[in-house]
């Protein structure tokens, strides 16, 4: 009899262990790498490279983005999105990934006037069981004459909803504003307050005719972050002029 007893505690036990086991190690998210490569011309914003990130669960994940290198030529930058977007300076962050929901995962080159190529690695990780975790290698390759494709001329000034609209500014967030200038002059764009007053500028140059991307991290002119709330952003071109409204949260 106490041998039996023995023998089905200790099967009992077992068992336990390997159903926690199974548990801590049950995969929770998916990471499927799509695009890794962007190609464009020098001074060009390459966001094309992304990776599918799914939630393979009913309930909302925190993963862990983690950038383990970063390889690129002088006076690039290197920013990601997930859920929220991130600056260059970001090189460990917690991401929110809704439940059963699937997102992309993009890093965002922008270049220099000088032609080369960056690359730049990520790790995701899922912050409750570390073990869980993909590597993504990322590579950007600018040149004059090795883009594929023509080139379409935008017709006319256009601007883009910003991503993520609403945006909650950290220090370490940014949002992304998309916009396109037919001709080659000044552009300038500009984020006011609901009573028209300027909060900072993005953008104050020449561009040549073509698409672009500017981010913002929320901060004023004076370098701190803004206060939850309705903003106006506004480009201007040419005798010309977009806005749009973006939403700061909390």
């Amino acid at each position: 009899m106490n041998m039996h007893r023995r023998f089905l505690l200790f099967a009992i036990t077992t068992l336990s262990m390997l159903v926690v086991r199974s548990e801590c190690f049950a995969q929770t998210f998916s990471v499927t790498p799509m695009t890794m490569e962007s190609q464009g011309k020098p001074g060009d914003f390459l966001e094309d490279a992304k990776a599918e990130v799914k939630n393979l669960t009913q309930r909302d994940l925190q993963i862990r983005i983690q950038r383990t290198r970063l390889v690129v030529p002088e006076n690039w930058f290197v920013s990601f999105c997930l859920i929220n977007c991130y600056s260059p300076d970001a090189t460990d962050v917690v991401d929110v990934l809704p439940a059963g929901e699937t997102y992309y995962f993009k890093p965002s080159f922008e270049t220099s006037p000088v032609p080369g190529t960056g690359e730049v690695e990520y790790v995701l990780s899922s912050v409750e069981n570390e073990a869980e975790k993909y590597t993504l290698v990322f590579r950007a390759t600018t040149s004059i004459t090795g883009v594929t494709g023509k080139t379409s001329v935008p017709r006319s000034l256009s601007l883009a909803q910003n991503y993520p609209n609403p945006f909650a500014v950290s220090g370490l967030t940014v949002t992304t504003i998309g916009y396109t200038v037919p001709k080659t002059g000044p552009v300038t764009i500009k984020v006011f307050n609901l009573l028209g007053r300027e909060v900072c500028t993005l953008i104050n140059e020449t561009k040549n005719a073509g698409t672009y991307t500017v981010w913002w991290d929320g901060r004023d002119m004076n370098g701190d972050l803004v206060q939850p709330g309705i903003y106006i952003y506004k480009i201007s071109s040419r005798g010309s002029s977009l806005t749009r409204r973006m939403v700061i949260a909390r």
